[in-house]
C-alpha cells in the first residue's frame, strides 16, 4: 500500500491496480492485480488524497521524492509491543504497549500475521 501511486487509484470507480513490478510472486506468472475498494479500504485513500498536494505517491515521504519507507509500518507495531523487546527505547520512537493483545499471552505480531490471516480467511470464503 505504502507504494501506491495516485496514477493506479480511480476514487470514482473504487478501484486500485497494483502494477507487475508491485506484485509478489514467481517470474513469468506474476501479473497486474486490480483490487475494489469496499468504503472502509476506500477511506484510506481519501483522507490522504488532500494532504498529497502534487505528489505522485499516495503516501510520499517528508521529502516527496519517493513513496513512504515500507518497513515504516513494522517499525510502529513493533514499538508499541515493547514487552517482547529487551531494548532500551530509540530516541524519538514510541515505546510503548499500546499494540499488545490478549495481555501478551499469544506473544507479539507483525503486520505481515495480518496479512496472512486475511489470505486465509478471504481463502475460506472463495
Amino acid at each position: 500500500m505504502l507504494q501506491a501511486e495516485w496514477k493506479n487509484v480511480d476514487l470514482e470507480r473504487r478501484t486500485w491496480s497494483l502494477p507487475t513490478e508491485n506484485v509478489n510472486g514467481s517470474r513469468g506468472k506474476k501479473q497486474d492485480h486490480y483490487i475494489f475498494l469496499s468504503p472502509f479500504a476506500l477511506n484510506f485513500f481519501q483522507e490522504p488524497k488532500p494532504l498529497t498536494g502534487d505528489s505522485q505517491w499516495c503516501f510520499p515521504n517528508k521529502q516527496d521524492d519517493g513513496h513512504m519507507d515500507v518497513k515504516v509500518v513494522s517499525k510502529q507495531v513493533v514499538d508499541r509491543q515493547a514487552q517482547f523487546k529487551n531494548r532500551k527505547a530509540l530516541s524519538r520512537r514510541r515505546h510503548d504497549d499500546t499494540l499488545v493483545l490478549a495481555d501478551g499471552q499469544n506473544g507479539d505480531w507483525t503486520p505481515y500475521d495480518l496479512r496472512r490471516t486475511s489470505a486465509t480467511m478471504m481463502q475460506a470464503r472463495g
